[in-house]
């Protein structure tokens, strides 16, 4: 009788333990499931926010950043100062937005490749044709790392 008491015992302690993990297990999946949710709700709202950047500084500077072939220099080669001055504020903000996904990629807060999905062509083709902007930036500031999480990721999805 004892022996099968302490059978009864034993599964009794076997069931609650599978219980918990069932419970731990549960408990993580709705987690990560509300951390990827709230994952694609950032992103999509950094994309939009991008497409906001992208059209302002076409319709103001006549400039498309994604599928116009000149560059920074290129552009701005003979602006007026006020002109200039608008459309390197611009530019800023815009590589400041993908600095931001970039940082946010680097410490798991967005899945890359959900990222490199939506962004990979734009976020080198960018990186092409403002590299003279951020060079310019980073010997103005005695800063190397000015948009390094951005080129660098940039760098990485090339084909």
């Amino acid at each position: 009788m004892e022996k099968l008491e302490s059978i009864a015992t034993i599964f009794a302690l076997i069931g609650g333990i599978l219980s918990v993990i069932f419970a731990v297990w549960g408990v993580y999946r709705e987690w990560d499931l509300s951390r990827k949710e709230k994952a694609e709700e950032l992103l999509n709202t950094l994309v939009d926010d991008l497409g906001e950047h992208f059209i302002y500084i076409e319709d103001t500077h006549g400039w498309n950043i994604i599928n116009d072939h000149r560059n920074f220099s290129e552009v701005t080669d003979g602006a007026d100062p006020e002109q200039l001055l608008t459309l390197q504020r611009a530019v800023r903000k815009l590589l400041r937005q993908l600095e931001s996904i970039s940082i946010r990629i680097k410490h798991g807060l967005l899945d890359e490749q959900i990222c490199k999905d939506y962004m990979a062509s734009i976020s080198v083709q960018v990186l092409e044709n403002c590299k003279p902007f951020i060079d310019s930036e980073r010997l103005h500031r005695s800063d190397n790392r000015i948009f390094e999480h951005f080129e660098r990721t940039a760098n990485r999805w090339r084909l």
